[in-house]
């Protein structure tokens, strides 16, 4: 589950999570916790995606569906994912929540508790992000999201989290049953 801060992935992928029995795995909430711990932004980043592929393996070797739900600005985040798939011999699947209103992400934003790794306002960086902090508008971030959001060759689903929640959830759910399940006998 990828997509911008305050697209809905985490609201999605939980709801989904809740229809099809998988565990979401957290990048925030592990990366947040290495920040806690007193390791630095950039290392916590790295560690984290460690950390969610290690939690990732473990849940699918106990025949557990997993969601990993973190931003994709990394080609290796697909191809580790995907590696992680055919060792496992599980489908994979990528789910993208966009919402291009600068507002409505705002207002997601500016509504949550944001956790340390997070961003509490689209201009805001994240506590200890030094290199993210001279963001001069909303425009100018989303840009540079938009810019560095990677998604797979092949099968993907590009969600409007605009549109209701329950919505974006069937959407996904059908997604998950019809194009992933299809051939995983």
């Amino acid at each position: 589950m990828a997509g911008f801060p305050g697209s809905g992935k985490t609201t999605v992928a939980r709801a989904l999570a809740r229809r099809i029995g998988a565990v979401v795995v957290d990048i925030d909430a592990i990366k947040s916790a290495l920040l806690t711990a007193g390791v630095d932004f950039d290392r916590a980043g790295a560690g984290a995606y460690e950390v969610s592929r290690a939690v990732a393996r473990e849940l699918l070797d106990q025949r557990r569906s997993a969601i990993l739900d973190s931003p994709c600005h990394f080609e290796e985040i697909i191809e580790r994912g995907r590696a992680l798939a055919t060792e496992v011999a599980v489908p994979y699947c990528f789910v993208e929540c966009s919402l291009d209103d600068v507002d409505e992400l705002r207002r997601r934003l500016r509504g949550r508790t944001a956790l340390p790794s997070q961003r509490a306002d689209i201009e805001v960086a994240p506590r200890g992000a030094a290199a993210a902090a001279a963001a001069t508008s909303a425009e100018s971030v989303l840009g540079e999201w938009a810019a560095r959001a990677k998604r797979p060759s092949g099968s993907a689903l590009l969600l409007d989290t605009s549109r209701p929640v329950d919505w974006c959830v069937d959407e996904a759910h059908r997604y998950v049953r019809e194009r992933c399940h299809a051939g995983a006998g």
